[in-house]
């Protein structure tokens, strides 16, 4: 619940909500912040029921076993020595820190603490460097690439979510112990419950893991290639604006085509746009003053019934280029299309504004005062 008000409901102008994480509690909060403070200071326990692990370092552990390690520790990851305040302080004022806008920030190398985890002697310190290590990514993407607080709870809400899914790959790969290699005190628990894996395929399972992050993240172009084959998504096409004896320009332009059939894969948009079309024909029959697009029009009868319209929308926005030689503002030039037949309702959204070409605005100008030149001179 706590994820679902993080990613959907954190912005809403008139935030509201009772916590509800304990039978004692019912505090009223206005605020996403507030809530959020509370929660990770007076809930931790409540808010990792369902998500921390077994203190074994083999066996995959069910609900069960993850309900009983709650009630016997903390945090459910072992015993944490109480005198460690350091660790106190990360778990319980690690939003404080990070809401302040005072914290004077002092990033290290991120390989120093990876290789500190080797020293670590204890599970408290191994999770003290964790966290300690997250919250300096965290202040890092805050302070040093001014992301904003909603784009980093994002963030965060994949990661846990990646770690979910690692668990749930870890499970298939999870096998029944012959009964000589198992200890007889798990003797009574059902047979479920009894499954371990081994470290090499551990360690091969996480291998395989961050291959697949690597090669994601490797370079904008494997990125590119990766969102093309698994989102659709559709790479601009350069064209050369310039004449042969002029310095070369270009322009980018998306297929209208394609982003179109991108769009009404969605069947549920499909749908709605043919109602919307099916009940502005039906208005326009019952009251013959209403126009609702170029069909009701005198030359509307010319449009195929089932063909779609579309709006393109031209517009210039100013660029500032801070380094090198041209340092002045350049006049871009945008093409957008919209498709008229989509209900109001996302008519304004950014979504149904698709973009379909840019190019500089002064390239544009002395092209079509030449064409207009030729054909009316």
């Amino acid at each position: 619940m706590f994820q679902h008000i993080t990613l959907y409901h954190q912005n809403e102008p008139n935030f509201n909500i009772t916590c509800d994480l304990h039978n004692t509690c019912g505090v009223l909060y206005k605020t996403y912040s507030a809530y959020k403070a509370h929660v990770y200071r007076q809930h931790m326990s409540e808010l990792h029921l369902k998500n921390k692990p077994n203190n074994s370092s083999n066996v995959i552990p069910n609900e069960s076993q993850q309900q009983e390690s709650m009630n016997n520790s903390d945090m459910g990851l072992g015993t944490i020595n109480n005198a460690d305040d350091t660790f106190d302080f990360i778990t319980d004022d690690i939003e404080s820190i990070l809401v302040n806008d005072d914290y004077e920030t002092n990033f290290c190398s991120p390989a120093l603490l990876f290789d500190s985890i080797h020293n670590a002697k204890s599970t408290s310190e191994l999770l003290l460097i964790i966290k300690r290590s997250y919250m300096m990514f965290l202040l890092e993407l805050r302070e040093q690439y001014l992301l904003p607080q909603g784009v980093m709870n994002i963030i965060s809400t994949y990661i846990v979510t990646l770690i979910r899914h690692l668990e749930l790959l870890l499970k298939t790969k999870a096998f029944l112990p012959s009964t000589d290699i198992y200890s007889t005190s798990a003797s009574s628990l059902p047979k479920q419950n009894q499954k371990i894996i081994e470290i090499y395929q551990l360690h091969e399972t996480l291998n395989d893991l961050s291959n697949i992050i690597e090669s994601i993240s490797k370079n904008n172009y494997q990125f590119i290639k990766h969102c093309e084959k698994h989102f659709d998504y559709i790479s601009p096409e350069e064209i050369l604006l310039s004449s042969p004896d002029e310095d070369v320009m270009h322009g980018y332009f998306i297929p209208i085509d394609r982003t179109l059939s991108s769009m009404l894969k969605s069947q549920p948009l499909l749908l709605e746009i043919s109602e919307n079309i099916q009940q502005q024909r039906i208005n326009v029959e019952n009251d013959s003053d209403l126009m609702f697009s170029i069909r009701d029009g005198y030359y509307g009868y010319r449009f195929d019934q089932d063909s779609l319209l579309i709006q393109l929308y031209l517009d210039d926005i100013g660029l500032t280029n801070p380094l090198g030689a041209k340092r002045h503002k350049h006049k871009m030039t945008m093409v957008y299309f919209s498709l008229e037949d989509v209900p109001n309702k996302y008519r304004s959204k950014l979504d149904f504004i698709q973009l379909v070409a840019v190019c500089d605005s002064k390239t544009l100008k002395v092209n079509f005062l030449m064409i207009s030149s030729s054909i009316y001179g």
